[in-house]
């Protein structure tokens, strides 16, 4: 009689669902390397600028500037390799796990039947302030492409090192800023990414 009353209590108790949480540790390595290979390329583009300028006397064929520029342009193909791996590793787990399948699409309807954040308050965060400055400087690298090019300055001439200096000014902000804000930023939101937890019976699994 008592292993009948503990079966039938026991029975209950296995068959009630469990809190699941998946873990993302993968896809967030991921996603942390790849910031840290665009933080590689921006610093060296930035510093490009800067030897354009002090080291190598706007000079391309300086050795300087060519090790930076094949530092950017690695860094820059191995970010974007990289930020495609980390959503195929969700892919994958997705495609290989139910239960992570399940707590997935719950977390993406659960986020898509949140309100939405109104524009005001997404000016107010960092990183969109952050994305604003970066194009204030990539608009003044521009207008000193348009000095350089369409006014077609002599070497050594006011207007050319004008126009050369917003180039430089632009590139050197921007960079500065994606270095110092933007990726620290992004890298601190993947970091604070994570899936809610959801109940799972035996029956989902």
């Amino acid at each position: 009689m008592s292993s009948a009353s503990a079966t039938a209590t026991a029975a209950p108790a296995q068959a009630q669902p469990s809190q699941w949480r998946p873990g993302l540790a993968a896809p967030k390595a991921v996603g942390l390397l790849c910031l840290a290979s665009l933080w590689v390329g921006f610093a060296a583009a930035g510093a490009a600028a800067v030897a354009l300028v002090a080291a190598c006397d706007y000079d391309e064929a300086c050795p300087v500037l060519r090790v930076l520029g094949a530092a950017t342009t690695r860094a820059l193909i191995f970010a974007a390799a990289l930020a495609l791996i980390a959503p195929l590793l969700v892919v994958r787990a997705a495609f290989c796990d139910g239960r992570f399948r399940l707590v997935l699409v719950v977390n993406l309807v659960m986020y898509r039947q949140a309100p939405q954040v109104p524009a005001g308050s997404m000016l107010r965060e960092a990183v969109v302030r952050a994305f604003l400055a970066v194009f204030v400087f990539v608009l003044l690298g521009v207008i000193g492409c348009i000095v350089l090019v369409g006014l077609s300055p002599a070497k050594g001439s006011r207007t050319g090192w004008i126009g050369a200096m917003l180039v430089v000014v632009g590139e050197v902000g921007s960079m500065a800023i994606c270095c110092f804000i933007i990726v620290p930023l992004l890298a601190l939101k993947i970091w604070r990414i994570k899936l809610l937890p959801v109940e799972i019976s035996g029956s989902n699994v």
